[in-house]
């Protein structure tokens, strides 16, 4: 399944290197239908009946009956804004959850329940259902979605796990599990007075905006078969004076311009340069040859805002990590 391009592209912070690049990840973006409910109620949509909700749940009960087992008695709950009933299915561990506003009954189950279960279910931070349960994209876990984020469950994990809001806004502009974070090993949880999610390959903070920091590789990431813009080789090269840009990029439509930065935190003159991608949608950029006027300053290194490269001070070449503001993906390797 893909995501709506023009949804996407509201969230994209550089929409001229990223036209037309299909996002293809656990399932169709949570957002399109979280605007859809946000909406409805706006527009003062009625709550359904009981009745209503009970018919619902039951026609989607009698459609997947073999998967659900038989009803467990007295778990019928009817709530201020929609309904659920609990099954035998999957050892007693699934559930049909109806949101009002959602208006579409479905199915919760298995390890994904759990985490469901454990952060509120239909009253947390997630909402209600938007899907049923289904396989992620490349066959590796299992997916639901919800009305303001997901939980994803890698095959053979002993729990699932989900991510929220912004910080789950940010993980579909990253290609979520098959992105090079992969998948989630926490669900969100407070870090000093930010808010984090880890994941299989780094992690992703929020205060106020979004930023994933990248800590290990990731040789499963899926994002460069998908063709979307990556960087292919960044460094910060070690000089006298700093470290001087080095980097190459794949992926990108042709002949556009791309422009580099550091943002020195010890006040010197930044860093900065700029290329053209070739036909083919490549550039390689050296800044040490092209520019031997620059400080060639150790900093923070940004590429017309797709990646952050953090090197420590003194022109040492050690990367500390790779991150990606918010909005825009980061899926290259380095």
């Amino acid at each position: 399944m893909q995501t709506n391009p023009t949804t996407l592209s509201k969230a994209l912070m550089i929409t001229a290197l990223l036209t037309g690049a299909p996002l293809i990840g656990c399932g169709e973006m949570p957002g399109d239908q979280a605007a859809a409910t946000t909406a409805n109620e706006s527009a003062g949509l009625a709550s359904l009946s009981t009745s209503q909700r009970t018919t619902l749940i039951n026609n989607k009960f009698n459609q997947n009956t073999a998967l659900l087992g038989s009803p467990i008695s007295g778990s019928l709950v009817q709530f201020s804004n929609g309904a659920k009933e609990d099954f035998t299915g999957a050892g007693s561990n699934s559930s049909i959850y109806l949101g009002d506003s959602v208006d579409v009954a479905f199915i919760v189950m298995g390890f994904i329940r759990g985490d469901y279960l454990s952060q509120g279910a239909q009253s947390g931070v997630l909402g209600y259902p938007v899907s049923d349960e289904g396989n992620t994209s490349f066959g590796t876990g299992r997916f639901s979605q919800f009305q303001h984020g997901r939980s994803l469950w890698k095959n053979g994990a002993s729990a699932a796990f989900s991510t929220h809001n912004r910080i789950d806004d940010y993980y579909i502009t990253v290609g979520m599990e098959w992105g090079n974070l992969g998948y989630p090993q926490s669900d969100e949880y407070a870090f000093g007075s930010q808010r984090k999610n880890d994941f299989e390959f780094g992690k992703i903070y929020y205060n106020g905006t979004s930023r994933g920091v990248i800590t290990a590789s990731n040789t499963n990431s899926k994002l460069s078969t998908q063709s979307w813009p990556r960087l292919t080789r960044a460094t910060i090269a070690a000089t006298q004076s700093g470290g001087c840009i080095n980097v190459a990029g794949a992926g990108f439509p042709a002949n556009v311009l791309v422009s580099f930065q550091t943002n020195d935190p010890s006040g010197h003159r930044p860093s900065n340069g700029s290329t053209v991608t070739g036909s083919d949608g490549t550039f390689t950029f050296d800044e040490s040859l092209v520019n031997n006027g620059q400080n060639c300053t150790t900093g923070i290194f940004r590429i017309n805002g797709l990646a952050t490269i953090e090197a420590h001070g003194g022109g040492a070449t050690a990367i500390l990590g790779v991150s990606t503001t918010a909005g825009s993906p980061y899926p290259g390797s380095l």
